[in-house]
């Protein structure tokens, strides 16, 4: 049997479990030329006015160079970026904006503008991930020793929400953009400025921004449970296989508060008799690793259940079943859904894709598509493109449904 700390497995465990897949990027020196690196991002929330955004940039073995963090603070108008290199200290630039007359992207020229040549290095290009102007995103920026870090890259859904925040905060820089249309220009007119598309895009923003609060939520349990564990135990050693508990008993066995930790899985919370009867729980087995509330042996109340697959359900469960929240699914035949989960079946904004390449994006109800567009492909490989309402069939220009596709499923980048 070996030996173990619990704090290494639990880490080891909660990072498998809920780590943020890696992106690319790209790395440019003057002086040895562009290279490809990897990156994750995390965005906090820190009060109903600040927003941070955190990237880790590594080297392809996964050897983390630098650590840059984006603050926003929206009441002020100002954002502080840092940059910090493993091997050095932390260099701050202070960024000021105009609230009224500035959009969604910023360059080192502090303006709105979009047209961002290639062989410009800025020292910064930013923007933000939703429409409400909250987290910072990094487009490009520029460290103190001319290297050039590339990491979330410029796309149609950025552009798309620049003319609308113009659009909305300068009328009449939208109207001189109608008297002279650009690519973002032509992407809001295609895809926003109705009713019918709006309404998609409102649902598509609730479901982001509903799932990274439900995933924020299951990072304050892991960190409660945690906490406890050094309470109780501190740096105490485990056997894999070894049963541990700290709390109230009864005879002998756990009644009361406590916490138990059994076989690699974490209990917090109220036992009866040896039983776990509610609280919160680590479950990790052959087929899934589940973290949130728990009770009776089974999943009851909110939590994340990830399965070996790579599909989860997070949200609130009844018995084992969820009954609300988000999924993202993916089963053996190539078919994957990310968007509202209710009492197991499709509800809500969602987004279908097959393995031919067909796609489905809008409002679902008891498992099916009511509300958006659908890319259907035939074994032939030629696609037809539908706008569905009131569970009816519309055809529509293959281009704007595209743009429309490239819109919606651009939003998690």
């Amino acid at each position: 049997m070996k030996k173990i700390l619990l704090f290494i497995f639990l880490s080891v465990f909660f990072f498998c479990a809920f780590s943020q897949d890696y992106l690319n990027g790209k790395l440019t020196d003057p002086q040895w030329g562009a290279r490809e690196v990897l990156y994750d991002r995390t965005q906090n929330g820190i009060t109903s006015n600040i927003f941070q955004t955190v990237y880790k940039v590594f080297e392809e073995n996964k050897t983390q160079i630098y650590s840059i963090t984006v603050t926003h603070d929206r009441q002020k108008g100002i954002i502080l970026l840092a940059i910090k290199q493993t091997t050095g200290i932390s260099k701050g630039t202070t960024i000021t904006y105009d609230t009224e007359e500035h959009g969604l992207i910023f360059t080192n020229k502090g303006t709105t503008d979009t047209s961002f040549a290639k062989p410009v290095f800025y020292k910064y290009l930013l923007s933000f991930t939703d429409a409400v102007m909250d987290y910072p995103v990094i487009h490009a920026v520029k460290t103190d020793d001319g290297k050039v870090i590339e990491l979330d890259p410029l796309n149609k859904i950025r552009l798309r929400k620049q003319a609308e925040a113009i659009k909305k905060i300068a009328p009449q820089l939208a109207l001189s953009a109608k008297e002279k249309p650009d690519k973002a220009t032509a992407i809001t007119e295609n895809n926003s400025g109705n009713p019918f598309n709006d309404y998609l895009f409102q649902l598509r923003d609730s479901v982001y921004r509903m799932s990274y609060d439900f995933t924020q939520r299951v990072s304050e349990m892991r960190n409660t449970m945690s906490a406890e564990i050094s309470k109780q135990f501190g740096s105490r050693k485990f056997v894999s296989d070894e049963r541990n508990y700290a709390g109230d008993k009864r005879r002998g066995t756990p009644d009361g508060a406590g916490l138990l930790i059994e076989n690699g899985n974490v209990f917090q919370g109220n036992f009866i008799e040896g039983i776990f009867a509610g609280g919160l729980a680590s479950v990790n087995n052959d087929l899934f690793e589940y973290c949130g509330e728990y009770s009776f042996d089974t999943m009851n109340g909110f939590g994340w259940l990830k399965y070996k697959s790579g599909s989860y359900l997070l949200g609130q469960f009844s018995n084992g079943v969820l009954q609300s929240g988000t999924s993202l699914w993916k089963d053996k035949n190539g078919e994957m859904y990310f968007g509202g989960f209710k009492n197991n079946t499709r509800c809500g904004y969602g987004e279908l894709r097959n393995s031919n390449g067909g796609m489905y994006c809008g409002e679902f109800k008891d498992g099916k598509l009511v509300k958006g567009y659908s890319r259907e492909v035939d074994p032939f490989g030629y696609a037809t493109y539908s706008r569905i309402e009131s569970r009816g069939k519309t055809p529509v220009d293959a281009a704007a449904a595209e743009d429309f596709f490239s819109s919606v499923l651009s939003a998690g980048n």
